[in-house]
């Protein structure tokens, strides 16, 4: 855990930095609670929910507080708009990140910040309604899990752009896929329908609604277990191949006040 603070840490220090060198942009990223889920809204409508280096920073600001609140469930979802998210704000791209230096510190801490966000203590859930472009489908590969609706579309456009993944995605893209899949996807470059990706294994899930709904159709009576025990599975599924990882997470919940309840035992 303190090892993912301070990546943390360094991501929010690199970020700000970085913001203080850019023309401001509109857009933000916004922190709710509902019930015991936390809500990562993106918005930015105008510009496709597309992330400036503002919202970058407020995400990792965001994260770090939710790892310090023991939050059980997160949720990455577009706050208003078509579309999920356009990846970086092309703006803010054109105004200066093509300075090398300022592109190496934006890539180094979005990649710390979303590898952290992969090995999460909480159940990460991505929400994707409409399109999730370039670095949109980074922030999907990011999370434990993605249901998307039917109208969703996911395109990995960083390569026709004659760049690559910018942000670790291709990584967790091979963790995700395998390396023929991740490698046809992206190498492909071109935009897939929400069934298509379903099949692909980039999402897990199709569902209809509102966001809310769509997290209920993907995790069910999930979301109303004891948090501990969730994050204690979650610490189990991230390290599957250490036995000491298994047992203490299994030991953090033992005998604790919702087990007994849950066996009919005075807590």
């Amino acid at each position: 855990m303190m090892e993912l603070q301070r990546t943390l840490r360094f991501s929010v220090e690199s970020l700000v930095e970085l913001e203080a060198n850019v023309r401001p942009r509109p857009g933000e990223v916004r922190l709710e609670r509902r019930g015991t889920t936390a809500w990562l809204l993106l918005d930015n409508p105008d510009a496709h929910n597309a992330l400036t280096v503002r919202m970058m920073r407020q995400l990792a600001e965001a994260y770090a507080r939710l790892v310090q609140e023991r939050v059980a469930v997160a949720v990455l979802a577009s706050g208003s708009g078509a579309s999920f998210c356009s990846g970086g704000h092309l703006g803010q791209v054109r105004d200066s990140l093509l300075d090398p230096q300022a592109g190496r510190r934006m890539s180094r801490a979005m990649t710390l910040l979303l590898n952290a966000w992969s090995a999460a203590p909480m159940v990460t859930v991505a929400v994707v309604r409409g399109p999730a472009v370039g670095g949109g489908v980074e922030l999907v590969s990011a999370c434990d899990l993605c249901v998307a609706s039917p109208d969703a579309r996911f395109d990995p456009a960083q390569v026709r752009l004659g760049v690559a993944a910018g942000w670790g995605g291709a990584g967790r893209l091979v963790r995700r896929l395998g390396p023929s899949a991740a490698l046809r996807f992206l190498l492909r470059s071109e935009p897939v329908t929400a069934s298509q990706a379903l099949e692909l294994g980039v999402i897990d899930q199709l569902a209809r609604g509102d966001a809310t709904a769509m997290v209920e159709a993907l995790l069910g009576p999930g979301l109303s277990h004891e948090p501990a025990a969730i994050r204690a599975l979650k610490a189990q599924i991230a390290k599957p191949d250490d036995p000491s990882s298994q047992a203490e997470a299994f030991l953090e919940v033992w005998g604790s006040a919702a087990h007994r309840r849950a066996l009919g035992l005075p807590s």
